[in-house]
């Protein structure tokens, strides 16, 4: 259906019309019907633009910019994120005595709401209104010591990013890490070991001892926890029997981690629908129900502030309110329910309904920052502990009932750093540098391994494919032990590179000599097949049959009065065989 001005305008009622035409002083005596008032606000409209635009104000002039640049009508919320200012009433009837805008002409009802502007005002209007900057951002110079009278807490993981990711595979290649049957995320046991792997301790998010109380809230883990999800996301990892098992992808990285390879891990994550960072807001309750059906794909949402996050300065601290406020008025987030329904709520679902898009956006964004941006090294975060903080649905019902919303209801400030700038394509390149990992290990001349320093879950792991267990502190490699890991997977590359990052002193030379006669034996046999061993009654007849024109491409003579046959040539081994005379009974 094509969309012009007498369409759109035809759908306002007359008495609103009338107002419309007095207003742009286009309203003449012998105007009385509903087609008067539109043929002449339409003919201003066409013929005397520059009339009509120095006739609104100037909330309508920057809603008015926004279309004719963009082709796209604002929302109400990105509208009041980027001017500071409530919408112009575009609706084609009074509201509460409000006088509706004459730009509510403009906009189609009847379409969606970025298509149902008439081509004609795009191209009429375009070159009379300047092009709407980008919205500004309002810096901080720093987080702030302390907030609410609560220590404020940083982390910044960008450094030791590869560090982390490699301890996590090592502990998903030695089976370590198991998973939920339903939700595919870790175990509280796993959650545990992961944490304890974690180069940076997770976020403290449990308040002082004092004021803990019986009916106090646990915020409980988050990056341990990510790691479990996260790995999947990116396709470093798949579930196998209730476990994890890393893909190729997690075992060429885990072998030799690259931004480019990093990158394209976090480009999967932004798009997987299987796991949800809303899901980890325990207290906003019917989400697993029938409410899915009117939840937003999580990876449309992430995908929304992938294509908006360019508007965060780079390694610029933020406020997260004002970090929230950037995404909005860039083009937002997609809500979180795609209907008005009373699908999701707090506390009980008859009076704890939530409906506000904007909180609930909101929330998302804190859980995707803290829970798995932050996880992944691409942006830094300021935090307190989240209890009775409540920065949104703090007039909800159940408020009462919990000590927080989200455990994440406690981070302030957000600053992309560099390697999101480039995951994010910001920047069309990162220069890495790898943070120095403690070496914990002393690698003898006699294959021992002695602890120096507490080895994490993860050393221990692989230490348990690779050596034998001597003492407390004590390991030795052993070729027996690698060979069976090696069996299983585990790459001599991977045994290498973990002894060079691991040992204070590097690996000694007579030990890299090991490792490489090791590797040349485990790959001297080429290639593996199954066979048949035939047994003769005589060694002269074995050897006739073994070199006879038609057998002897399908058989090795094995000494005395033994043949032996690939499977995939016994039938014809056994035709040419009755050939000679001879009957090769089965096998048994």
């Amino acid at each position: 259906m094509e969309i012009n001005l007498e369409f759109t305008f035809n759908l306002i009622n007359g008495d609103v019309l009338k107002a419309m035409a007095k207003d742009l002083a286009v309203l003449e005596k012998s105007h009385t019907k509903k087609d008067d008032y539109i043929r002449a606000i339409v003919s201003c409209i066409r013929t005397r633009p520059s009339h009509l635009v120095a006739s609104l104000t100037g909330p309508e002039k920057n809603f008015l910019a926004e279309i004719v640049h963009s082709g796209r009508v604002p929302t109400g919320s990105q509208f009041q994120a980027k001017y500071g200012q409530p919408l112009p009433l575009i609706h084609g009837y009074r509201y509460s005595g409000k006088k509706p805008s004459v730009l509510a002409g403009f906009i189609s009802p009847l379409s969606p709401a970025r298509q149902g502007v008439p081509q004609e005002v795009l191209d009429t209007y375009k070159p009379f209104l300047p092009a709407p900057s980008a919205p500004q951002a309002k810096l901080l110079s720093g987080p702030p010591e302390a907030y609410e009278g609560r220590p404020v807490q940083i982390f910044s993981g960008e450094r030791h990013i590869a560090t982390k990711l490699g301890r996590v595979l090592r502990l998903i290649h030695a089976g370590k890490i198991k998973i939920t049957d339903s939700s595919r995320r870790p175990t509280d046991a796993s959650t545990r070991l992961l944490a304890g792997t974690l180069v940076q301790p997770d976020f403290m998010l449990e308040p002082p001892k004092a004021e803990v109380k019986e009916h106090t809230d646990v915020a409980g883990p988050v990056r341990g926890h990510a790691w479990g999800v996260l790995v999947q996301q990116c396709g470093w990892a798949k579930p196998r029997s209730g476990s994890l098992i890393l893909t190729d992808i997690g075992k060429d990285i885990l072998a030799s981690f690259t931004p480019a390879k990093f990158k394209s891990g976090v480009m999967q994550f932004l798009l997987d629908d299987d796991f949800d960072e809303l899901h980890r807001i325990n207290h906003i309750r019917g989400q697993t129900g029938k409410a899915k059906r009117w939840i937003s794909p999580p990876g449309d949402r992430r995908s929304d502030f992938e294509d908006h996050v360019d508007v965060w300065p780079v390694e610029e601290w933020l406020r997260f309110d004002e970090a929230f406020r950037l995404i909005e008025a860039a083009g937002g987030i997609s809500d979180v329910l795609t209907t008005n329904s009373e699908a999701l709520y707090i506390c009980d679902a008859h009076y704890g309904t939530i409906f506000d898009g904007r909180d609930l956006s909101a929330q998302f964004l804190r859980a995707l920052v803290m829970e798995s941006l932050a996880t992944l090294g691409l942006v830094d975060i300021a935090w307190v502990y989240p209890h009775h903080l409540w920065p949104e649905f703090s007039d909800s019902y159940g408020c009462g009932a919990h000590s927080f919303l989200g455990r994440y209801d406690g981070l302030i400030a957000v600053r992309i750093n560099a390697l999101g700038a480039y995951c994010f394509g910001i920047r069309e390149t990162f220069a890495f540098s790898l943070g120095e990992e403690e070496k914990r290990f002393h690698l003898l001349p006699n294959h021992e391994l002695t602890a120096i320093a507490t080895p994490d879950a993860a050393d221990i792991a692989f230490l348990e494919l690779i050596t034998t267990q001597k003492s407390e502190r004590v390991w030795q490699l052993e070729a027996l032990t690698i060979l069976r890991s090696m069996e299983q997977g585990t790459r001599l590359s991977d045994i290498r590179e973990f002894l060079s990052n691991s040992a204070r002193q590097g690996i000694p030379l007579n030990i890299d000599k090991w490792l490489e006669d090791l590797g040349e034996k485990s790959a001297a046999c080429k290639k593996s097949h199954q066979a048949v061993l035939l047994e003769w009654g005589d060694p002269v007849q074995a050897h006739l049959v073994a070199s006879s024109s038609g057998t002897r491409k399908l058989c090795h003579h094995a000494g005395e009065n033994r043949i032996v046959v690939s499977e995939r040539h016994l039938a014809a081994f056994v035709r040419e065989a009755r050939k000679l005379g001879f009957l090769i009974p089965p096998a048994g």
